[in-house]
């Protein structure tokens, strides 16, 4: 086993638009999706990023810019549980004008 990622935050909701748009560019990430239903996970009537918690956590520059030509709001975190970075948090702030900040690392 590498690695346990749990995610702590995320309230980036995604357009149908922006899904789209992931799909169209699926082979620029280091994910297995296998249809569009696989990108986004429902949360109160809203659509998510879905994440594994055995990979790593699918925010590579392609993904972040198609979230920021999208306008996406809001903040994905992640905490890692297991191994030699157990503790370690992380994540990605979105100001919905197209802007992004990383969220400065932590390790307890």
């Amino acid at each position: 086993m590498g690695w346990i990622i749990n995610e702590t935050v995320n309230t980036v909701k995604l357009t149908d638009e922006c899904i789209d748009d992931l799909w169209k560019h699926k082979n620029k990430f280091l994910v297995n999706w296998k249809n569009k239903r696989d990108i986004f996970k429902y949360k109160s009537n809203n659509k998510y990023l879905k994440f594994n918690d055995d990979h790593m956590e699918y925010i590579c520059s392609n993904v972040i810019e198609i979230l920021k030509k999208h306008k996406v709001n809001g903040e994905i975190c992640f905490e890692s549980v297991i191994l030699n970075d157990s503790g370690t948090k992380w994540g990605y702030q979105f100001d919905g004008i197209g802007g992004f900040n990383k969220i400065k690392t932590i390790r307890k």
